[in-house]
């Protein structure tokens, strides 16, 4: 039987979870507390057991000069033991119908391996969402002529973020309220969010083993001061790799990532692949 939980079923899907996916319980309890409403949820029961389920927290998205909404497909888990019956399919198809009940324009996610892109493309999810990831090593010309002021702040950033996604046609959109959750899973993670101190741009940092992340940023200016200054302030790295969209200008862009999909719910609106950029970035999953 396929229904929506309730309150009461929060201890139990925390539970899925965490089995399903391994992740702390900072994480979980952040995504609870931040992004679960009954109304966005869908489990699927057996024997009167939650065995499976799904989330679709809203988030605004830019289509063209439209903005609508849509359904952030996440935390889809089946218990092991009732895998490979198409549970999650029949899950799946439920929520589309539900999310057109709520007005939603069309339905996005965020696969986690190549193999899951095969499966939701299945559904009608097609593969619109691309990165650029630049690779730095230490260089001459890049000298620390700025440096950093940590921020926990989520308005700081959003001047500098509706810069990065204005020349960008289809956007899922971040807001005060989306940036600060993510704000809190970065500080559970280890990681920063960074503003120049010449007051021109922001960083999103997260440091791994021997490699240096920069998930987001913008600056007006050149990039290679902002490493000569990561560089500085993170010595124990000798690589740093950067995000940025698809039309963004990096120096050392690999091809490109994917890095989401998309199904549209209603005809009003349409994607053109081959004319638009496209951005999602920064999503709890």
């Amino acid at each position: 039987m396929i229904t929506n939980p309730s309150v009461h079923d929060i201890p139990v899907l925390k539970r899925i979870w965490k089995e399903v996916f391994g992740d702390i319980d900072e994480y979980i309890d952040l995504f609870f507390r931040e992004k679960f409403t009954v109304e966005n949820t869908l489990v699927y029961k057996e024997n009167d057991t939650i065995v499976s389920m799904i989330f679709f927290p809203c988030y605004e998205i830019k289509i063209g000069t439209l903005k609508e909404k849509s359904g952030y497909i996440c935390g889809a888990a089946t218990l092991k033991a009732y895998r490979g019956q198409g549970i999650m399919g029949k899950l799946l198809e439920h929520s589309f119908a539900v999310m057109q009940g709520l007005g939603y324009a069309c339905t996005v996610l965020i696969p986690a391996n190549e193999g899951l892109y095969r499966y939701y493309q299945k559904f009608g999810y097609e593969t619109v969402f691309y990165k650029k990831e630049m690779v730095y090593h230490p260089a001459e010309d890049m000298e620390a002529t700025i440096g950093f002021i940590k921020t926990e702040d989520a308005f700081d950033i959003l001047p500098f973020y509706q810069r990065l996604i204005a020349g960008i046609e289809v956007v899922v959109l971040q807001n005060t309220a989306t940036y600060q959750t993510v704000f809190e899973d970065y500080k559970t993670a280890g990681g920063e969010v960074l503003l120049t101190d010449d007051g021109e741009g922001y960083l999103f940092v997260l440091r791994g083993t021997d490699t240096l992340y920069v998930k987001e940023f913008f600056y007006t200016k050149n990039i290679r001061s902002i490493l000569g200054a990561l560089f500085l302030r993170y010595p124990q790295y000798q690589t740093i790799v950067v995000n940025e969209p698809e039309n963004g200008c990096g120096e050392k862009s690999r091809e490109l990532l994917k890095t989401g999909m998309l199904k549209i719910l209603t005809k009003t609106v349409g994607i053109d692949r081959t004319q638009w950029t496209t951005y999602m970035n920064m999503m709890l999953n």
